[in-house]
């Protein structure tokens, strides 16, 4: 007789629930393991202000060292100059004296902003009126008492300069041009130095002042 044997799927049903613990364990084992993040160094990139305030640097660097080169001013004095958008116009300085006069005036200018010296070579004191707007930063030749000013008119600055005495000035605007005005009989001879930055040119001529004279400073701009 042969004997039938009933299989009853119980194997089956546990093997299947042996790899489903399998299954879950490892997913366990996953979530469990620490998950390490990649942190990727970003390198700085410089912004379009950045890189304009960089060349602005640059641009000043190089016109500061045209004047230290020329004995002229030094880089802390020049470097406070600050840029002006408004249009240059020919300024008036007004010049005081007994005998003949000579002047060694200097006029610089970055952009629109200036710089101005004015040095008495005369053997004579003299009086020089120059704008109020314009900053007197150093004396030289003579002690910072013995150079004196006063407002004579409305607008302008009067200094006595002793003989060999001289003024250092920042101007917020450089002048396209001077006009010296002189009440004196005898005539005042101007020894003139313009520096454009603008193309780092260098010009010098004498002035002879009698009355009035109008002198025209920068080249480029004729």
């Amino acid at each position: 007789m042969t004997v039938t044997k009933k299989r009853t799927g119980k194997g089956t049903r546990s093997s299947a629930k042996h790899k489903t613990e399998k299954i879950a364990e490892v997913a366990t084992a996953v979530r469990a393991k620490p998950v390490t993040k990649k942190t990727v160094a970003m390198k700085p990139v410089a912004t379009r202000k950045e890189l304009h305030l960089g060349m602005h640097l640059i641009i000043a660097s190089s016109a500061i060292a045209v004047l230290m080169l020329l004995g002229i001013v030094d880089r802390v004095t020049f470097s406070t100059l600050l840029s002006n958008a408004a249009n240059p116009l020919p300024v008036t300085i007004g010049i005081e004296h007994n005998g003949s006069a000579v002047l060694a005036v200097v006029i610089a200018r970055k952009t629109n902003a200036g710089y101005a010296s004015i040095i008495n070579d005369s053997g004579e004191g003299v009086h020089v009126s120059v704008p109020s707007e314009w900053k007197r930063i150093e004396v030289t030749g003579t002690a910072l008492t013995n150079v004196t000013e006063d407002v004579v008119l409305l607008g302008f600055t009067r200094y006595a300069l002793p003989a060999g005495a001289g003024i250092k000035m920042l101007l917020p605007l450089a002048p396209s041009g001077l006009f010296f005005e002189s009440p004196s009989a005898s005539t005042a001879a101007i020894n003139l130095q313009t520096i454009d930055l603008t193309d780092e040119s260098v010009t010098q001529r004498t002035v002879l002042v009698k009355d009035k004279t109008l002198v025209r400073l920068w080249e480029s701009d004729e």
